[in-house]
């Protein structure tokens, strides 16, 4: 009897871990400007793929993969935030002056995303900071 407990709970395990990788998908970006990232990176301009890589943690990890130079940063996100409006699947950024910083990612057909930290340079007070948002495809 133990042993076909075992089992079970080893069966069990292995679709569990296959219905996170089914639903892990990975995301494409095409960024037309440099961007900050957490732990003081720098990325260039291009095409990325995004791939989030720890599906079953609390805090999502998400690895951001240069297509065109192989570079490859991991960003954690730090907090849950919301959206009202406009569920298509969005990668945002700040920008201030001259500097973009990578700042959230939104699943498709979800008001909740990923909210991403990055310190970015000192500017002057008076300069104004927009959020960018760049389409996510699969």
């Amino acid at each position: 009897m133990s042993s076909f407990i075992r089992i079970a709970a080893v069966a069990g395990l292995f679709a569990l871990t296959g219905v996170a990788a089914f639903a892990q998908t990975d995301l494409k970006a095409d960024v037309p400007f440099a961007f900050e990232t957490p732990g003081n990176g720098h990325m260039p301009a291009g095409k990325y793929l995004i791939t989030q890589v720890s599906a079953s943690s609390p805090t999502p990890m998400y690895r951001f993969l240069s297509l065109n130079t192989g570079e490859s940063v991991i960003a954690l996100s730090t907090q849950q935030v919301h959206r009202t409006s406009d569920l298509r699947a969005v990668l945002t950024f700040r920008c201030a002056a001259d500097t973009c910083a990578i700042s959230g990612i939104y699943p498709g057909g979800s008001q909740v995303g990923h909210g991403i930290r990055v310190r970015v340079k000192p500017t002057v007070p008076a300069t104004e900071v927009a959020e960018i948002r760049i389409p996510l495809g699969e």
